[in-house]
């Protein structure tokens, strides 16, 4: 499995659940999860020369998220950008891992 599907895989995990926080002054925070956040959480929104990552009316955040699920989008699609962005997609995917 790729890293990229791995990450969508372990971010499916997220999904459906709302997260709360309490803070020490008594200050709740919701936290929530959908789809189409996984594409900026990635950082995916700013490989604007790579089509099948690139936002737009045919290719919203929550389709990408879809076809990386089912590995239709992989890292070695996107590693068509320079060195330096793919070593931050790759160090980014790392949060997803349970």
């Amino acid at each position: 499995m790729d890293s990229l599907q791995e990450a969508a895989t372990a971010y499916t995990a997220l999904l459906n659940i709302d997260y709360f926080y309490t803070l020490e002054n008594s200050a709740v925070i919701q936290v929530y999860f959908i789809p189409a956040y996984f594409h900026h959480l990635l950082g995916l929104h700013k490989l604007t020369d790579i089509p099948r990552v690139k936002k737009g009316q045919q290719n919203n955040p929550g389709y990408i998220f879809k076809k990386i699920a089912k590995g239709a989008i992989t890292l070695d699609d996107i590693q068509k950008k320079q060195i330096l962005q793919r070593n931050r997609i790759k160090d980014q995917t790392n949060h997803y891992r349970i």
